[in-house]
C-alpha cells in the first residue's frame, strides 16, 4: 500500500489494511457491486468512434459503458480517480447523438458524436 491510499477499514483478526479499491474488486468479485469497474485510465478518444475503437483495442471484453452504468461510475468516481471532465456512454440515441456525462457535476446530455470527450471502458 502507498502513502496515498486511503485505508478503508482494519481487519481485527489478520491486523491488516484494506484499501477501498481493494474493497470495491472484492464487492464487485462477489456481485455485490452492479457496476463493472473502469478498467483503464482516462484519455481523450476525440469523437464517440474514436471512443469505441479504444476500448476495442483493449480486448474483446472491453466496451463503453451504457448511461447508467456511467452514472454509477460517476456516483463512485472518488474510488475509481475519474477525472472531471466528459465521457462518452454506449448508449445511441440515433445515428447522431449518443449521451454522455460530466463527471463534475454528474450531468447526462445528448452529444453530437463528433464531439472531443473522454473514454472510460468497461470489462464484464
Amino acid at each position: 500500500m502507498t502513502p496515498t491510499e486511503s485505508v478503508l477499514q482494519l481487519d481485527p483478526i489478520k491486523n491488516a489494511a484494506f484499501t477501498m479499491a481493494e474493497i470495491l474488486l472484492s464487492l464487485t468479485i462477489i456481485g455485490v457491486v452492479a457496476a463493472p469497474l473502469p478498467v483503464n485510465n482516462d484519455s481523450v478518444a476525440g469523437s464517440y468512434q474514436a471512443a469505441i475503437g479504444a476500448c476495442n483495442k483493449m480486448d474483446t471484453e472491453s466496451r463503453l459503458p451504457n448511461k447508467d452504468e456511467l452514472s454509477a461510475i460517476f456516483f463512485n468516481k472518488n474510488l475509481v480517480g475519474i477525472k472531471n471532465m466528459y465521457y462518452w456512454s454506449g448508449t445511441v440515441e440515433s445515428s447522431t447523438y449518443a449521451w454522455s456525462q460530466i463527471m463534475g457535476g454528474g450531468n447526462r446530455m445528448l452529444t453530437a458524436k463528433t464531439f472531443p470527450a473522454g473514454v472510460r471502458c468497461i470489462k464484464r
